[in-house]
C-alpha cells in the first residue's frame, strides 16, 4: 500500500488556504499547516496544525527543524502579510516586505535543503 502525498500549506487560515486544505484533506492527501497562531475555530478536520509564530526572520531556524521532522512531498506557500494598507505602523513597508519576500526566500531555501519535491509560490494579492 502507498502512502498518501504530504502536502505542507502556508497561510492555512485564509480564503484561498482554508479551501485548498478543505480539498486535499478530501482529496486524501496529508496536510500539514504552518500558522502563526493555532486558532481551533479556524482548523479543518485532519489537517495538522504547526504554531510558527510571525513569518519572518525569526521563524527560519524553527522551519529548518519542522521540515526536517515533519517531511512533506509538496509545499504550498499562501502566507502573506495583505490587507494592512491602512495600518499605520511607521515600519509598515519594511514589515511588508520581510514577510512577503525574505519570509518566502528563507522558506525556499529551507525547503530546497529537505526532501520536498515541489514548492509551490500562490498570491492572491490584488
Amino acid at each position: 500500500m502507498s502512502q498518501m502525498p504530504s502536502v505542507l500549506i502556508t497561510g492555512a487560515y485564509g480564503f484561498v488556504g482554508h479551501k485548498l486544505c478543505q480539498h486535499l484533506i478530501q482529496s486524501g492527501y496529508q496536510v500539514d499547516a504552518w500558522v502563526r497562531e493555532i486558532d481551533e475555530t479556524k482548523a479543518v478536520l485532519g489537517v495538522r496544525y504547526f504554531g510558527v509564530g510571525n513569518f519572518d526572520h525569526s521563524t527560519t531556524d524553527r522551519m529548518k527543524v519542522l521540515l526536517s521532522e515533519n517531511p512533506v512531498d509538496y509545499l504550498c506557500h499562501l502566507a502573506a502579510r495583505v490587507h494592512q494598507m491602512s495600518e499605520s505602523s511607521v515600519n509598515k513597508r519594511a514589515k511588508y516586505l520581510q514577510t512577503n519576500f525574505e519570509f518566502t526566500k528563507r522558506l525556499y531555501l529551507a525547503a530546497s535543503q529537505s526532501s520536498l519535491k515541489r514548492f509551490i509560490f500562490l498570491s492572491s494579492v490584488k
